[in-house]
């Protein structure tokens, strides 16, 4: 894979920290098996309906960074 660079390593650390100061919850993406797909992460919420729902999943980096800004 490619190299990440520091500042967007920075950008992904402060994206989780506001998603989970708003309760969401960011996690590597589930391959289905027994480990994690690399690059890609899940978004997880506790709701009325569940403790912890998957509501999207197969996200990039970038779009995890997006959702920080907009939720």
């Amino acid at each position: 894979g490619r190299q990440v660079k520091p500042e967007e390593r920075k950008n992904m650390e402060e994206a989780i920290k506001k998603l989970e100061a708003k309760n969401f919850h960011i996690c590597n993406q589930f391959d289905g098996w027994t480990g994690t797909e690399t690059g890609k992460y899940e978004l997880w919420r506790e709701t009325l309906k569940s403790k912890n729902e998957l509501l999207l999943d197969n996200l990039n980096e970038a779009q995890v960074i997006a959702l920080a800004n907009i939720l």
